[in-house]
């Protein structure tokens, strides 16, 4: 796996859309200091129930995975309005 994770740059961020379901990956470095709960405010601000969350650590590397539902019971728009947001974050924490 390692061989594999060098071509990232990290954070990483990936979201699934499974119909009322989003599920949310982050992966990101043990020294950069990563803020889960701006993830999952930007979930929330765009209507989401985070249901569950949890973190993993491999080597040097921080995976999160947070799964969310739609109140509304969809998420048309969701992924791409908080892609955005998530990219902007992403950003963000490169600097």
């Amino acid at each position: 796996m390692d061989a594999m994770m060098m071509g990232l740059r990290l954070p990483m961020i990936e979201l699934r859309e499974m119909g009322s379901s989003i599920e949310v990956i982050l992966i990101s470095g043990l020294k950069k200091n990563f803020m889960l709960y701006e993830v999952i405010t930007i979930l929330e601000e765009e209507g989401a129930e985070v249901v569950s969350a949890s973190f993993s650590t491999v080597g040097d590397k921080v995976f999160h995975t947070v799964h969310a539902q739609s109140w509304c019971g969809d998420f048309k728009g969701l992924p791409e309005i908080a892609g955005t947001d998530l990219l902007e974050l992403h950003v963000k924490s490169e600097t």
